[in-house]
C-alpha cells in the first residue's frame, strides 16, 4: 500500500508534518532523529534517492517498520539558499520501481512544498517580529508611565515625538498638544536661542549624554506661563539614520 510522508527537517530531527495513507491524512505525526532515516541521504546529497528493502537498510527508523516499508523514493524541498528544508517520500510495502513520471511528479510536489514552507516561515518571522515590537512598545510605555521624571523625546529638528504622563503633569500639557511642536515651547523665551546653540553643539559632539544648563539646572515653562526650576539631562541616539534626543527632567521646586 503506497504511503506519502511529508517531513520537515528541524536541525537534527525529522518531523513528520503530514502522512497520507489509505485516503486519510495525519498531521503532526511525531518525529525521529534524521540520521537514522533514508531522508538523511536525501538531505546530504540534495537530490532524489531511491531504496529497496529500505526498512532493512535503516533498521533504527521505526516509522519504516510501522508501515512495513520496502520501497522508498525521497525528494528534497530546497529553500532559496539551497538548503534542504523538507523531504517528501513515497513508501510502498511491496518491491517496486519508481517510474520517471512518478519521480518527476514527486519532484514537482516537493518544489511546491518548499515554496509553501518558505512562505509560511516568512510569515511566522514577520508575525514574531510584530509581536516583539508590540511587546517592546508595551514595556516602554510601562516604563514611561511609572517613571518619576518627565521624559521627552525630540527629533533632530528638536520637535517633540514623545511626551510621558509625568511630563504632562509637570508642564500642564496633554501629550497630543505637544507632539510635533518645538521643544523650546517648554522653556522661557529668553533661553530659547541659547538652547538652540547648545543643541546643535551637542548634536555635533561625540557625547552620548550630558547635563543641561549649569550643573544640570534649567528653567522650565508650564502651559499657564509659570516658570519653575528643574534638573535635566539629555542623551542622543541614532537609529536607522535618524537622530533622537531624550530629555529627562525633574521639577525641583
Amino acid at each position: 500500500m503506497p504511503i506519502v510522508v511529508v517531513s520537515k527537517i528541524e536541525r537534527e530531527q525529522l518531523r513528520f508534518s503530514a502522512i497520507y495513507a489509505s485516503g486519510t491524512v495525519t498531521l503532526d505525526a511525531g518525529s525521529c532523529p534524521l540520521r537514522v532515516t533514508p531522508c538523511a541521504t536525501v538531505e546530504a546529497d540534495r537530490r532524489l534517492q531511491v531504496y529497496d528493502r529500505v526498512a532493512e537498510r535503516f533498521p533504527e527508523a521505526s516509522f519504516l517498520k510501522e508501515h512495513r516499508a520496502h520501497a522508498y523514493c525521497g525528494v528534497p524541498s530546497l529553500d532559496a539558499a539551497g538548503r534542504v528544508i523538507a523531504v517528501t517520500c513515497l513508501l510502498d510495502d511491496r518491491a517496486r520501481a519508481f517510474s520517471a513520471e512518478e519521480q518527476e511528479l514527486m519532484a514537482l510536489f516537493a518544489e511546491r512544498i518548499g515554496g509553501e514552507l518558505q512562505r509560511f516561515e516568512q510569515q511566522e518571522v514577520r508575525q514574531a517580529a510584530e509581536r516583539a515590537l508590540i511587546a517592546a512598545e508595551q514595556r516602554l510605555n510601562a516604563v514611561l508611565t511609572i517613571a518619576p521624571e518627565a521624559i521627552i523625546v525630540a527629533d533632530a529638528a528638536m520637535r517633540i515625538k514623545l511626551f510621558n504622563s509625568n511630563a504632562a503633569t509637570i508642564f500642564g500639557y496633554a501629550p497630543q498638544e505637544l507632539i510635533g511642536e518645538p521643544l523650546t515651547m517648554l522653556m522661557p523665551e529668553r533661553f530659547r536661542g541659547e538652547h538652540g546653540n547648545h543643541a546643535q553643539a551637542f548634536g555635533r559632539s561625540c557625547e552620548a549624554s550630558r547635563l543641561m544648563g549649569t550643573r544640570g539646572r534649567i528653567v522650565g515653562l508650564r502651559k499657564n506661563g509659570e516658570e519653575f526650576p528643574a534638573e535635566a539631562s539629555i542623551t542622543s541616539l541614532s537609529t536607522n539614520g535618524e537622530s533622537l534626543y531624550t530629555a529627562i527632567l525633574r521639577d525641583v521646586t
